[in-house]
């Protein structure tokens, strides 16, 4: 009997084992996630299209994001091939190197399933080859702002960064963005450059003497601060507008649009109501006349609502 118990003490831890791990295995096999699908991603994680193409130059690096699904996924291990490394290369991690000149595509495949999603690599040089600006003279009134745009020739240039200089900055300044600023009488001659090929254009900006503005928000800063202080959370902006009506004829011309913040607030495009979602955030927000993207007139403010709740 003795023999017996202790027998039976021996093997039981051993038993014992083997259940647990048998257990564990069946727990596993049927908790294991599936992969059903994988997508190169864009980086607000959108789903790129198959046929979306990358464009680099030689030696330029592209960092690839891909999205497994589903996102609970039990094996997410992923493979990176380039389908002819002649054009381009992607390392482990997803990141694309230009090689030489020409098309291909690269291809990211899962562990588990094979899945796969490919996206477009065209390893080119467009360069900039011109740059044209939305106007060639502009006439102002002291205190008057108004922005330039610079169109850069082909579309399909890589490089459209540009510099904005004043001829003379005490008279008009201009910002990095292309923002006039109209400071005391005169001309001065605004040049756009590009950086790739240094092209230019030019612009010539005559400012007169302070009159009434064409448009202008009746809300001002208080002291040195650029932006306006609210409380409410929404407000007409159409009450806080004056309008020159030889220039302008009503109200109903004017739209208004957030030029940047619109994760922070919205505005109703003819009626100019702005309704914040986030407190404590810069919007920047412009009324205008005519086309958005080349208006015949406009007025700028920014907000920052403080929500005191």
């Amino acid at each position: 009997m003795k023999k017996t118990i202790v027998l039976i003490l021996l093997i039981l831890p051993i038993f014992l084992m083997i259940t647990i791990s048998f257990a564990g295995r069946i727990f596993a096999t049927y908790n294991f996630v599936y992969v059903e699908s994988i997508f190169f991603v864009d980086e607000f994680e959108n789903n790129l299209e198959k046929n979306q193409i990358i464009k680099l130059d030689i030696g330029d690096t592209f960092q690839t994001k891909i999205k497994v699904y589903p996102e609970l996924a039990t094996n997410k291990k992923v493979t990176y091939t380039s389908q002819n490394e002649k054009f381009c290369t992607i390392d482990e991690n997803g990141k694309i190197t230009g090689v030489s000149y020409g098309t291909t595509s690269v291809v990211v495949k899962t562990e588990d399933g094979g899945k796969t999603a490919s996206i477009l690599i065209k390893v080119t040089k467009d360069n900039v080859t011109g740059v044209t600006l939305s106007n060639k003279e502009i006439n102002l009134a002291v205190g008057e702002i108004q922005t330039l745009y610079a169109e850069i020739i082909p579309d399909t240039a890589l490089n459209k960064n540009v510099t904005w200089t004043s001829s003379d900055a005490t008279i008009v300044s201009v910002d990095a963005n292309g923002k006039l600023k109209a400071l005391k009488e005169g001309e001065a001659t605004i040049t756009v450059t590009t950086v790739d090929g240094s092209y230019t254009d030019t612009c010539l900006v005559v400012v007169s003497a302070s009159k009434k503005l064409p448009l202008e928000f009746t809300i001002k800063p208080i002291g040195n601060s650029s932006i306006c202080f609210t409380s409410e959370q929404v407000i007409i902006l159409k009450n806080y507008l004056t309008f020159d009506p030889e220039v302008i004829s009503s109200l109903q011309t004017v739209k208004f649009v957030i030029k940047s913040g619109d994760n922070y607030a919205t505005v109703d495009e003819s009626t100019g109501v702005i309704t914040f979602k986030t407190a404590n955030k810069t919007v920047y927000v412009v009324a205008y006349v005519g086309d958005k993207n080349n208006p015949t007139y406009q007025a700028e403010i920014k907000f920052i609502w403080q929500n005191n709740i």
